[in-house]
């Protein structure tokens, strides 16, 4: 019977109660107790311990007692077991860390035999967990199970067989980098002081370092020690940031970045906005100093000074203002003067903010510019225009004449600069209505940099000259247009005829600036349409007299002309069609969507396929040659349509039918083309 360091042992013989004492057997055993019982029945009761040994190893115990004037003898036969040896962490360096995922552990090896070394470890004072078994005679271990923001402490143990040493617990306990805290929250709290407060879950920040930056984050300042690793309080002015990291004996985290907080703080320079350093002021007058105050801290303006300088700075002369942003003054400087100045602004801080990067304007003399003439009347054309430039700061660069009416441009041009400033507007560049009244304006830009401008208003007051006529004559499907004036007892007799075609649009002109007795073929008038002619007649003063011709061509027959060649034929009502397609329109198919998307590219394309019928052969003949000359001409048909055109002929030839040549199918696509 056997028990890890000692034993029990039971002896029986009958009898009465015995008493006895230990006595000593080899291999030498020390130890005392009692024993006792009665009858033949003896109960030895041995509790002792014994050395460890290199192996197990057997040992005799026995007993001598006296019973009743007797003796008697027991001998027991006892196995001392070898246990697992205790262990212990070498003296020097026995953990140490090599980085966040690396740690070296080293122990002593014991004298005695052992199977296995098992070592654990304690995570953020945690509870013991097996991480190796070390089945050699290793006295050291390599663990790369770590990582950063975590502690840990080791213990270890030997293992023999079925036991197990006790533990051996360095006392070394290993910190890593602690991680930068997770979240940073900041406000301000009056003044200069900010409350910070910190979510901050690293199990190894032994403190918190701080920097503030009062520029938005451009500069920082000093690392400093925080009171707490979750929240507390700072001062800082200004725009100001603040960042955070943790730290211990190990090493320290990444920066934390706050947003902006804004304190009260002097404000920033303000923006000057006018006179800017481009401006020229004229002399005379008054001149306005603004600026714009800007306050980081949201502010208002509660004071500000503005300075003015006339020697480049050397002297000042301050203005003090209280909330508002701008100073109005008379100009007290003669022309040629440079100014300079700056302005520095307060806010609820008690201190002014720095001056703004000073501004600097010249004065100079305004030009003038003065109208004479046009006068209030003019009764002819062309419209002379003539204004007057003085200008004691420089000389005229350049000038516009425009002309308006009611707050609309009708007509613009540049004139030439100089001392007297000219134009003159012909017919052709503006024709005015008689009666009407209009303003011309005449503006200039000195060398200065100044401006001037003067305006006129005019009445047109001419003498119209009298009506044309038009004699139109509808042969073949033309109009053959004659143009006439009477100018007898005229007050203002017509120097010129103009004939232009109406519909819809812009005029076509047909006869420009005509005699009385001009005339003209028109055989691009549509067909079967109403249209007009307007017929203007024009004096030598510009006047102008315009009335509208009606007409209308009626035709049964289409027509093609090209060059001084044309073709025509009688529609067959029975074929043909007209098709309007924009030929460049795709639509696309794209996944996921229901309906397709349309790309075009805004072209038109109009196609007739008409078929016609020829009586004669000089009909088709005719056809023929357009396509011979190439194909191309002026495309009009009996409905009014008027345009250029490709063509394509495919002739249907009847031989059996006397006086009758058979018809064709024209293939009409219109094309571009000038005006017709």
């Amino acid at each position: 019977m056997t028990s890890p360091y000692g034993f029990n042992a039971n002896a029986t013989a009958d009898g009465e109660w015995w008493e006895g004492s230990w006595h000593d057997y080899s291999p030498a055993v020390t130890g005392s107790g009692t024993f006792g019982g009665y009858g033949d029945l003896a109960l030895f009761d041995i509790t002792d311990s014994f050395a460890r040994a290199a192996q197990d190893r057997v040992v005799s115990v026995g007993t001598s007692a006296s019973m009743m004037g007797g003796s008697a003898r027991s001998y027991i036969d006892y196995t001392v077991p070898h246990l697992a040896p205790a262990v212990t962490w070498a003296s020097s360096d026995p953990v140490v860390r090599n980085s966040d995922n690396s740690i070296t552990l080293k122990w002593n090896a014991p004298a005695l035999e052992y199977s296995a070394m098992c070592l654990e470890v304690s995570i953020d004072g945690g509870s013991w967990s097996q991480f190796a078994v070390l089945w050699n005679t290793a006295t050291t271990y390599t663990w790369t199970e770590c990582s950063a923001d975590h502690s840990y402490q080791f213990r270890i143990r030997s293992n023999y067989l079925a036991s197990y040493s006790a533990y051996d617990t360095c006392a070394t306990v290993i910190l890593m980098t602690p991680s930068m805290p997770k979240s940073i929250s900041t406000a301000a709290a009056g003044g200069t002081n900010i409350d910070v407060t910190l979510d901050n879950p690293s199990p190894v920040a032994t403190k918190v370092q701080y920097q503030i930056s009062t520029d938005g984050g451009s500069n920082w300042g000093s690392v400093t020690d925080a009171p707490s690793t979750t929240a507390f309080q700072v001062s800082a002015s200004g725009t100001v940031k603040i960042r955070v990291r943790n730290y211990n004996s190990t090493g320290v985290s990444d920066w934390l970045e706050s947003g902006i907080i804004v304190t009260l703080c002097p404000p920033d320079p303000p923006t000057l906005i006018s006179p800017s350093n481009s401006a020229v002021l004229t002399t005379g007058g008054s001149v306005t100093f603004q600026w714009r105050h800007n306050a980081p801290d949201g502010s208002a303006q509660t004071a500000a000074q503005l300075q003015y300088s006339t020697d480049g700075g050397s002297t000042w002369t301050t203005v003090t203002k209280s909330t508002e942003q701008s100073h109005t003054m008379a100009n007290p400087w003669s022309a040629g003067t440079t100014v300079t100045w700056k302005v520095r602004t307060k806010g609820a801080d008690a201190s002014y903010g720095a001056y703004a990067q000073a501004f600097s304007f010249k004065v100079y003399s305004a030009p003038t510019v003065n109208i004479t003439s046009p006068g209030a009347t003019v009764t002819g054309m062309p419209i002379s225009v003539s204004a007057n430039y003085t200008d004691a700061s420089g000389t005229c660069q350049a000038a516009t004449v425009t002309l308006t009416q009611g707050g609309r441009k009708l007509y613009s041009e540049s004139a030439t600069p100089a001392a007297t400033i000219t134009a003159s507007i012909d017919v052709d560049e503006f024709l005015p209505t008689n009666g009407e009244s209009y303003t011309v304006t005449v503006t200039a830009r000195s060398s200065s940099g100044l401006t001037a401008s003067s305006n006129a208003t005019f009445q047109v007051v001419y003498t119209e000259p009298p009506a044309g006529t038009l004699q139109v004559v509808n042969d073949d499907g033309t109009a053959s247009l004659y143009a006439t004036v009477d100018n007898t007892g005229a007050d203002a007799p017509a120097v010129s005829i103009s004939v232009a075609r109406v519909q819809g649009g812009t005029p076509v002109p047909l006869i420009t600036d005509g005699a009385s007795g001009s005339g003209f073929v028109d055989n691009y008038a549509p067909l079967n349409t109403t249209y007009q002619y307007a017929v203007t007649t024009k004096a030598a003063s510009g006047a102008v007299n315009t009335v509208y011709v009606d007409n209308i061509i009626k035709s049964d027959y289409w027509y093609v002309y090209w060059g001084d060649n044309a073709a025509k034929a009688k529609w067959n009502p029975e074929n043909g069609g007209i098709q309007i397609t924009r030929p460049s329109k795709t639509r696309v198919y794209y996944a996921g969507r229901r309906d397709p998307v349309s790309y075009d590219g805004h072209a038109v394309a109009l196609t007739e396929t008409p078929s016609w019928m020829f009586i004669d052969k000089a009909e088709v003949d005719a056809f023929v040659q357009l396509i011979e000359d190439g194909g191309r001409g002026v495309y009009k048909s009996c409905d009014g349509w008027v345009y250029h055109a490709d063509f394509d002929l495919t002739l249907t030839p009847a031989y059996t039918a006397i006086g009758y040549y058979g018809g064709a199918s024209l293939g009409i696509t219109r094309i571009a083309g000038e005006r017709l």
